[in-house]
């Protein structure tokens, strides 16, 4: 029997715990599949704060975020819910010192101040499970870029993305001192829009009940044409729509069936 045969099969959703994180993302049908990306700069969050990214329904996937802050000490809080709202997922609730402290893309040697007092600048190592520091300059020295400011830059870029039905994104300043700026934050997800089905369409206008009330009104009764249907061609007489005008037909985007 090889390794595969004989190990257990893992399925989503086999945790029967109440309290356990549970996704079963997308119910049978087709969806759209949207391209949602938000960006944001020159925030302030005041000491003790909390400043609110979103909070919106899914079901979507986490693709990336990024914040860049000149304040060791925000928190650039991630929660997402599943099948349970009740019960959520941490992707990130770390201030960017704790990221620092625990090894994620950068250690506290590598951001040691130079003699000179400058930062050494490192680049940081991508991680493609949590979020991660990419960069940190807490020097006021010019850099390449002709800036004094600092710059400490968190990211969360998976290789598979995160999903979810609800998603909540927030700036927390857990600073007893200083107020939190952050120069830049962008969130990128993807988001599944359902196509109704055909039964659950609105039906088309044009039907011989609308046809019935277009001829049952004068010819000025401006009523009269927003009965019509895009694609419904009336007679030449009936009113002033002309029936040989072009007729427009609706149509859906292309879609994937998931």
């Amino acid at each position: 029997m090889s390794a595969r045969d004989s190990s257990q099969e893992r399925t989503i959703g086999s945790v029967e715990d109440s309290n356990s994180f549970k996704l079963s993302f997308l119910p049978e049908g087709k969806f759209k599949k949207l391209y949602l990306h938000d960006e944001q700069a020159n925030i302030d969050v005041s000491i003790g704060n909390r400043y609110q990214i979103t909070d919106e329904e899914g079901p979507g996937q986490v693709v990336a975020f990024e914040c860049a802050t000149d304040n060791p000490d925000l928190i650039l809080e991630c929660f997402v819910y599943g099948d349970n709202i009740t019960v959520k997922r941490n992707i990130n609730t770390f201030t960017m010192n704790e990221l620092l402290r625990l090894g994620r893309g950068l250690t506290p040697g590598e951001v040691e101040l130079n003699p000179d007092g400058r930062s050494k600048d490192a680049p940081g190592i991508k991680d493609d499970q949590y979020p991660w520091l990419s960069r940190w300059k807490i020097d006021t020295g010019f850099d390449a870029t002709n800036t004094d400011k600092k710059y400490i830059v968190c990211r969360f870029t998976p290789t598979v993305y995160q999903p979810y039905r609800r998603i909540i994104v927030n700036l927390f300043n857990s600073s007893p001192d200083q107020v939190a700026h952050i120069h830049t934050l962008s969130l990128t997800r993807f988001f599944f829009e359902r196509v109704p089905t055909a039964d659950e369409r609105p039906p088309r206008r044009g039907t011989q009940e609308s046809y019935q009330v277009y001829n049952n009104v004068t010819p000025d009764t401006e009523y009269a044409q927003d009965q019509l249907s895009y694609d419904f061609k009336p007679p030449k007489n009936a009113g002033d729509v002309s029936a040989d005008q072009p007729q427009e037909t609706q149509e859906f985007e292309d879609v994937e069936e998931f």
